[in-house]
């Protein structure tokens, strides 16, 4: 159904005039990355035209990429894709320009910039690999493992590498202070040890799987290790802890 939601003025680029428009909306099956869905287009109408005629619907004279960015904000929402803003926020908060994230995570400048500016939509492959800008212990974790490929990339991408490490060193030392800090609030925990010295962390005291992955990940700097798997039973989490049975986070 054709829905008429306003009109509009604009000067015709190429006779000079200046023309009135309809300005129209209607319901649409759209593909995006060989997903299909229903979504609301908008499209332009001389005035005079009959605007159920679909020969004269024009996309938007002022913004002609306005139906493809709304189909890409739908997809993103329905199938829970970081949007532009969120990854561009992302990679300033770990204090990185396009071309360092983008040697990180395996992807072209060019792309990581596209999508970051919105004119095109991240694969599934990629989404996954800019779902690491969200964890600051992840990006270490992967420079840490791979900086001898990083240094030989680097080299090619123009980017300098030992100010990219010295970056990421400072940062983490930051984040780390920031748990120690905030864990002085000491996330206290029921925790009792058993007989081969297990500790059961209630996960009521607030402390969850992905809190205890996270210290994990500090390279043991908090003397938590993992045992060989994380057990979840009756709301409690397994961890073996050689410290004490109160965690600092």
């Amino acid at each position: 159904m054709v829905k008429e939601v306003g009109n509009i003025e604009f000067t015709d680029v190429v006779t000079g005039k200046l023309e009135k428009y309809f300005i129209i909306e209607i319901e649409e099956e759209t593909k995006v990355q060989f997903e299909s869905f229903m979504a609301n287009h908008r499209y332009w109408v001389l005035e005079g035209r009959d605007i159920t005629d679909f020969d004269e619907y024009m996309e938007p004279l002022n913004d002609p990429d306005y139906n493809l960015k709304r189909d890409f904000q739908k997809y993103r929402k329905q199938y829970n894709f970081l949007s532009p803003e969120a990854i561009s926020n992302y990679r300033k908060q770990l204090g990185l320009n396009l071309r360092e994230a983008a040697l990180i995570l395996a992807m072209s400048f060019s792309t990581l910039s596209n999508i970051e500016n919105g004119l095109i939509l991240q694969s599934y492959d990629q989404e996954i690999k800019l779902r690491d800008l969200e964890n600051p212990f992840r990006i270490f974790d992967k420079v840490d493992k791979y900086r001898t490929l990083l240094e030989q990339r680097a080299l090619k991408r123009n980017v300098d590498i030992d100010k990219l490490l010295k970056k990421l060193e400072d940062k983490k030392l930051n984040e780390e202070k920031i748990l120690d800090h905030s864990s002085t609030m000491k996330i206290s925990l029921d925790v009792g040890i058993d007989s081969v010295g297990t500790t059961r962390i209630d996960k009521n005291g607030a402390f969850t799987v992905s809190d205890a992955k996270a210290a994990y990940i500090l390279n043991n700097e908090k003397k938590v290790t993992k045992g060989s798997a994380p057990l979840e039973k009756g709301g409690e989490t397994v961890w073996e802890n050689k410290k004490k049975s109160t965690l600092n986070w």
